[in-house]
């Protein structure tokens, strides 16, 4: 293997990662009723900052009772989660400890932000009188039940993820210098998708 092909190689294990990523992100805010935006991977300018990437999601949902307030915290919650999870699977199988470590030590550290802040107003509802002490034990319970419900559902898409990854990259390095952007109503288009959500 030549240089180039090196390179190439790289190049598409790399877009392959943060496409699987982006995607988890897409598809749980999707099954939890989130409206999606665009999604994006690679920059114009890859060779120079390296592969990027988004996946937009309007949070926007009514919130007039408790209970509507913790399932709106959940689902945020699942959606920062799906992100490194999906993006770290091989062969379309969640890679646990290699999602955890990824979370909170590498590029997932912005999601594992996220779904903290989420976890911490979950906790002030649910139990509002706890002490500090509690209070932390509380939250790595919610952290590790919400980690554990999402690992669940996107195992369940994991195989879809992962063809629908491989069709995006390979529409990706057909325009190496440029990113892959598709709208909210071109991704819902997408064969794979669509027989998903309808």
């Amino acid at each position: 293997m030549n240089f180039e092909d090196e390179e190439r190689e790289r190049e598409t294990d790399l877009l392959m990662h943060l496409a699987r990523h982006e995607l988890g992100h897409h598809v749980m805010a999707r099954i939890v009723g989130f409206k999606v935006g665009d999604f994006k991977i690679g920059q114009d300018t890859l060779q120079i900052y390296g592969p990027g990437g988004s996946s937009s999601t309007n949070m926007m949902r009514p919130l007039r009772t408790k209970e509507e307030i913790v399932t709106y915290s959940r689902d945020r919650c699942k959606v920062a989660l799906a992100g490194v999870l999906a993006g770290e699977m091989e062969d379309a199988v969640i890679v646990e400890a290699q999602s955890e470590n990824k979370l909170e030590h590498g590029g997932g550290q912005d999601d594992y932000t996220k779904a903290i802040e989420n976890i911490q107003l979950l906790r002030n509802i649910l139990y509002p009188d706890s002490d500090i002490e509690e209070a932390t034990k509380e939250v790595h319970v919610l952290l590790k039940e919400l980690w554990m419900e999402t690992i669940q559902i996107i195992s369940a898409e994991g195989l879809m993820i992962e063809q629908l990854a491989t069709e995006l990259v390979e529409r990706k390095m057909k325009t190496p210098k440029k990113a892959l952007i598709l709208t909210a109503e071109e991704m819902a288009e997408l064969p794979l998708l669509k027989e998903r959500f309808g």
